[in-house]
């Protein structure tokens, strides 16, 4: 049933009216979508770097994106929240974007002893970094302990421009 009952004093009965009219309507406002997305992709397509159009609405809209852990190997998704309309619009740039980024991607492995990818990872994880920001690639380097290869996600040859969605 949709009819909800307040019993009570007529003051109070009156004041919990209004209050839950009142956040019924600001819940109304409030959305939540769900964008299936490839684990791998996750940190492609949410990057602030990658997907400025994203980050403009996410900021202005004060919306919410929630990206699972990378451990969580069974989240291929990720979901926007906030305001209804920012979030269908924020929805819409992660799939124009993930579609996108599905066209160019590349996966390579390497092979590089285990001795050395603290080398690479760098102090706090400076040096990992460093190749991360200049090629806007996702590095997986696995665990101390694990038997996993290391795969790279590789950049296509487009441009800045050519990679970058902008919206107006």
């Amino acid at each position: 049933s949709d009819v909800i009952t307040i019993s009570g004093s007529k003051e109070n009965v009156e004041e919990a009216s209004q209050l839950l009219q009142s956040r019924a309507d600001e819940l109304a406002k409030v959305g939540r979508e769900v964008v299936a997305v490839q684990k791998i992709f996750h940190k492609l397509v949410c990057s602030p770097k990658l997907n400025t159009a994203l980050h403009v609405i996410i900021d202005r809209k004060k919306l919410r994106l929630d990206i699972p852990p990378y451990t969580q190997q069974e989240k291929h998704e990720i979901a926007v929240s906030g305001d209804k309309e920012g979030v269908v619009m924020a929805a819409s740039i992660l799939q124009q974007t993930y579609e996108m980024m599905r066209k160019t991607y590349k996966q390579i492995t390497i092979d590089l002893p285990r001795e050395k990818h603290r080398f690479i990872i760098g102090p706090r994880g400076s040096g990992l970094q460093e190749i991360l920001d200049a090629t806007d690639v996702w590095v997986d380097i696995p665990l101390a302990g694990s038997l996993v290869s290391t795969p790279a996600a590789s950049k296509s040859t487009k441009t800045d421009e050519q990679r970058q969605l902008n919206y107006v």
